[in-house]
């Protein structure tokens, strides 16, 4: 099928080295806004947190993040550790309490000036209830025995209704709080990552891996990882750059001596809530920004990173609490090292302001293109046209009309055609409405994650086999102004992480209406409850609707023939990210939620990868 590939340009030699490779290994943050992340917003009533413990060999915190005002917590801190300027008592404070004092003295001077007002100067201590040696109670062997006694039943009787009260009241109300809590945990926020390694690709020397946002901390570990793990030099290119753990981890590596360049667009970095790539460069960092004057909204829109020219990161990211971790993105974690020298020779071109003419594809089955020099728009609509089955298409910013009718005449024809798009995008174009027109399906999602997430991909999957993924959006400015990047993957293994991804969004943001992502992949569940008792069915829910949708009574009952082994199967589509836990069935109709968090698990893509097996012991 006709699809188009990477390019090497005239200005680079290909090289082929060696480095180590990337380890996975943490983040978190919440959605974008104009305070750092790492600095909470001032309250007037909440306290100020304790200043976080200095890291040895860790460089201080960028200047945003200590801005002294009465209200930062740094400034608070700073009071704190240095007595010199620590905070003495406000001098309205003391005057009050001194107040204070002398009224009491007044009034204790005017009731010994004036007794026969019936104010005693000292009032006599007042014996114990129950002491014997009060002068009001008369010792006889009657009457001690009676007021221990008296004692004791009021004893009794309080304890009495103590326990009364915590059997009516307090147990079932804490117990249906943790049953609660334990039953109907929502799913994180940000699940466990849909990571896909590629197989195949270690014939060619070469490793692929895929990851899907969000996806939790995984994500910026690995790119943090490939970062640390470095022993030559690191080249990146971002639209922005706001996750300070990444900016932390590139500065030490500056300055333990490692070759580190850090390419910016020069347009962002003038806005006032990005302020790490100045920091990084009054730090000593080389930063170099992009001035992109191709056109008002021309940027440096590309999320790439090389590592030790081996090791490549591409796609839809930015660096950043909301593309790392809320929106849904895409990353390519490659290890080549003739993509590293075409990523390289692109660097030097953003760099310069150069352009150079593609002269021709590398070896294998993952070719990548860059605007302005090559007509990403062309290369899609190749793609589109040459389609026989079903494209699939989940693009942020879908702006372009003539590819929107090469969707078209591909529906025409017969090609099964779906759309996921941004709602937020789609209020400024009528391209979706042009497509429903059509017929074409055209699903707008709205990331509600937090003011700033969106549904951020940038990706095409044609006929199953030829996935279409990078920063590239559908746009007249990425396609003739912006630096841009996009691969073309003729790999069937990359299309099903891809249509699986598909799949998810769909399931997110389209209700009732009929997945395009039919295929399913079975699942085999082992569960382990030795203290379920006659009649009681174990049983599996989760978010899923083939789990129940969260409604116990329609979840995936197991087979307790093997008790305590309870085992069962459920089809499930292939990428599916699912939270679940283990329910007890009662023939009373109670149900018995296990305690815990949600459990998550990650449906594979490859139909040659073993069946995914649930293991798991209820927690009682």
């Amino acid at each position: 099928m006709p699809h188009s590939a990477s390019s090497v340009h005239a200005s680079q030699s290909p090289t082929i080295s060696t480095g180590p490779p990337s380890v996975p290994a943490s983040i978190g943050a919440g959605p974008l806004s104009r305070r750092p992340a790492s600095t909470p917003p001032p309250s007037a009533t909440a306290p100020s947190p304790a200043p976080p413990s200095p890291v040895p060999g860790r460089p201080p915190p960028p200047p945003h993040a200590t801005r002294r005002s009465p209200d930062n917590p740094a400034t608070q801190a700073l009071r704190i550790a240095n007595p010199a300027t620590a905070r003495t008592p406000r001098p309205e404070l003391s005057q009050s309490r001194t107040a204070r004092g002398a009224l009491a003295t007044s009034v204790n001077t005017a009731h010994a000036a004036a007794p026969s007002a019936g104010w005693p100067l000292e009032r006599p201590p007042r014996p114990p209830r129950w002491s014997l040696d009060s002068p009001h109670s008369r010792h006889t062997p009657e009457t001690d025995l009676r007021n221990h006694d008296a004692f004791c039943m009021a004893r009794v009787v309080h304890l009495e209704r103590v326990t009364m009260f915590l059997r009516a009241f307090a147990l079932p109300l804490m117990l249906a709080s943790a049953c609660a809590l334990g039953a109907r945990e929502a799913p994180a926020a940000s699940a466990p990552a849909a990571l896909e390694t590629i197989d195949g690709w270690a014939e060619r020397g070469e490793a692929l891996d895929v990851y899907f946002v969000p996806s939790g901390p995984v994500v910026e570990d690995r790119l943090e990882a490939a970062i640390l793990g470095a022993e030559r030099r690191i080249r990146v290119a971002l639209y922005n750059l706001r996750s300070e753990r990444l900016a932390h981890a590139l500065l030490a590596r500056h300055r333990e001596g490692l070759e580190v360049e850090l390419l910016l667009d020069a347009k962002q970095m003038d806005q006032p809530w990005n302020t790490l790539g100045a920091w990084l460069e009054e730090q000593g960092l080389p930063v170099v920004p992009v001035r992109n004057e191709r056109h008002r909204y021309a940027t440096l829109h590309d999320k790439l990173a090389l590592v030790d020219d081996a090791e490549v990161f591409l796609g839809s990211a930015n660096w950043g609490p909301s593309g790392l971790h809320a929106n849904e993105e895409a990353l390519l974690a490659l290890r080549s090292p003739a993509l590293a020298a075409v990523v390289d020779a692109e660097l030097d071109e953003i760099a310069s302001d150069a352009r150079h003419a593609r002269v021709g594809d590398v070896p294998g089955p993952m070719q990548l293109h860059f605007s302005p020099t090559d007509r990403l728009d062309a290369v899609i609509e190749r793609a589109i046209d040459g389609a026989e089955e079903r494209v699939l298409v989940a693009v942020f910013s879908l702006r372009l009309r003539w590819l929107a009718e090469a969707l078209v005449d591909a529906h025409r024809r017969g090609v099964e055609v779906w759309v996921v798009t941004d709602r937020k995008q789609a209020d400024y174009t009528d391209v979706d409405e042009l497509l429903e027109a059509a017929g074409v399906p055209v699903l707008r999602a709205l990331n509600a994650t937090g003011e700033h997430t969106a549904m951020h991909h940038k990706f095409a999957v044609v006929d199953g086999r030829l996935t279409l993924t990078g920063s590239y959006n559908w746009s007249w400015t990425a396609t003739f102004a912006s630096h841009e990047d996009l691969a073309a993957i003729d790999d069937r293994e990359v299309a099903a992480a891809f249509e699986g991804e598909f799949g998810r969004l769909w399931a997110r943001y389209g209700g009732a209406r009929p997945n395009p992502v039919t295929a399913s992949m079975p699942v085999r569940v082992d569960a382990f409850a030795e203290r379920t008792a006659f009649g009681d069915t174990l049983a599996l829910v989760g978010d899923d609707p083939a789990l129940g949708a969260w409604d116990p009574w329609a979840g995936v009952r197991l087979d307790g023939a093997s008790w305590p082994s309870w085992r069962g199967e459920v089809a499930l589509r292939p990428g599916a990210r699912v939270a679940y836990k283990l329910v007890v069935l009662h023939p009373d109709g109670r149900v018995s939620w296990e305690r815990g968090a949600n459990r998550h698990a990650l449906v594979p893509t490859d139909p040659q990868e073993p069946t995914l097996e649930l293991r798991d012991a209820f927690r009682w």
